[in-house]
């Protein structure tokens, strides 16, 4: 199943049935199922901390990320943010721009590599994403990927890595652990919360501030929301009349905050005031 290797391990198929456009029997009655094989998850997201998240998670998620140690970004071995300003360094690769085959066949490198970290590069930088990954730096020449014969001394110097980054995490988020927290340091549990809160906190007033402009709006005098809400019947996915009326109550509740958001902004006083950057987008997307 792994694009990490893909002349050791054979892609494994999952036979699956496209009932739109997929073959039938000769009858034209029944749907044949057809092989599927699986790809490494790293071809659309190399890093998916995001798929084991909420907007006001009850508990952080952490994640560990392999990366090269001279990436440009942090020389340390083991490096997890310490502070609220730490990690917002962009995440930049570079490629051979010599002329010839070596620079062309790195620039397609570069862009295979683009594909699949593109994603976690932006999210590594979002607020309350970034104090909760630590990194851990490899050397590409003789450690980790397509270094399958690593020697002894090397495995036991990356399993060293592995519990100080074990221990980072631990120092910083569990209550109880015999780690020592770097002087100075204010990432903690407490602060990923409040860092979360604070960001969440600032989109949800942006979503009422735009539904506020849109539940009236009519482009070409089409029924706008309310209007649509208020209809006896709809074309589709129809509402009960106690749906409705729900519909109708939470709206209301809802569009009441609005004058407080406006004002709260205007004078200052709202949570868009010392966001932390840099700001995050709530978007509807696709459940995974």
């Amino acid at each position: 199943m792994s694009l990490s290797f893909p002349v050791l391990f054979c892609p494994i198929p999952l036979h699956g049935v496209d009932f739109g456009f997929g073959p039938k029997t000769v009858d034209n009655k029944q749907n044949v199922p057809e092989p599927c094989f699986f790809v490494d998850g790293g071809l659309a997201n190399n890093f998916p901390l995001n798929l084991f998240d909420h907007a006001l998670p009850r508990w952080p998620t952490f994640g560990i990320n392999l990366r090269d140690v001279d990436d440009g970004r942090h020389k340390q071995q083991v490096f997890i943010p310490c502070q609220n300003s730490g990690g917002l360094e962009e995440w930049w690769t570079r490629f051979d721009k010599k002329r010839g085959l070596g620079g062309l066949l790195s620039f397609f490198g570069l862009l295979f590599d683009t594909s699949r970290n593109w994603r976690d590069n932006l999210q590594l930088s979002v607020p309350g994403y970034r104090d909760r990954v630590v990194h851990i730096g490899l050397d590409p020449a003789r450690e980790g990927g397509l270094n399958l014969d690593m020697p002894k001394d090397i495995i036991a110097l990356l399993t060293d890595r592995g519990a100080r980054a074990g221990g980072a995490i631990l120092s910083r988020y569990s209550p109880t652990a015999d780690y020592p927290l770097q002087p100075g340091c204010v990432v903690d549990l407490e602060n990923q919360k409040w860092i979360r809160f604070r960001s969440f906190m600032e989109l949800l007033e942006d979503s009422l501030l735009a539904m506020d402009e849109s539940l009236t709006y009519s482009a070409t005098g089409e029924p706008n929301y309310l209007q649509l809400i208020g209809k006896t019947k709809n074309t589709s996915y129809d509402m009960t009349g106690p749906q409705r009326r729900y519909a109708e109550e939470l709206l209301e509740q809802l569009m009441s905050l609005v004058p407080s958001v406006t004002r709260a902004r205007e004078m200052g006083h709202s949570f868009r005031t010392k966001v932390p950057k840099p700001k995050p987008e709530l978007r509807v997307t696709p459940h995974f």
